[in-house]
């Protein structure tokens, strides 16, 4: 009797534990960042209508672009160098207009704000310049201006920045990064080193 409880119980947990040992991913737009980057890319585009192609010198390794928040966004997905898992997408919009972007961005924050924990925030410029005086644009240029949010999850951290873009523009980002991911990828990466 012993014997068969015996193995009715490990039975259970042999069947338990794979499931318990799975990892749970960030995910964007319901679809778990994980996985082949082929894959990923390919449900953005069925799920969501985001367009595929390609960019020369951007560093990532696939490049789409897609309506969000009523905007055309470029978007680019990360994946690890070996197994090509993907770990991160990042959205970005290039905007010449100081009061767009600001806008844009705090319609951005306000949904991120309900959704997830809210780590560190600084939203700032730095002597002479301010917000209102029509130089906001020219501030992030020159590196004297600041509008920065970063939110953790369970499963890995989203960014939201406006940071120096062209010429006369600002680009908005928003980040999403998969915390089990990333360490594959720098794993990969570090395998390059040696």
């Amino acid at each position: 009797m012993k014997k068969k409880v015996f193995k009715i119980i490990t039975s259970a947990i042999m069947l338990i534990a794979p499931v318990g040992l799975m990892a749970q991913h960030l995910e964007y737009k319901g679809i778990p960042i994980d996985g082949k980057i082929e894959k990923f890319a390919e449900k953005l585009e069925q799920s969501f209508g985001y367009d595929n192609y390609k960019l020369v010198n951007t560093g990532c390794d696939w490049s789409m672009a897609g309506i969000e928040y009523g905007n055309r966004f470029d978007v680019y997905v990360y994946s690890s160098p070996l197994t090509h898992t993907t770990y991160e997408v990042i959205l970005r919009i290039d905007i010449k207009d100081w009061a767009k972007a600001k806008s844009l961005y705090m319609e951005i924050r306000k949904d991120l704000d309900k959704k997830y924990t809210l780590n560190n925030r600084t939203e700032s410029f730095e002597r002479p310049y301010y917000d209102g005086d029509g130089f906001e644009i020219q501030a992030f240029n020159l590196g004297k201006a600041q509008y920065e949010s970063y939110y953790k999850t369970k499963y890995g951290r989203i960014n939201l920045f406006i940071m120096q873009g062209y010429k006369d523009e600002v680009s908005l980002m928003i980040a999403y990064i998969d915390n089990a991911n990333e360490i594959i990828d720098e794993k990969e990466e570090d395998s390059f080193r040696f």
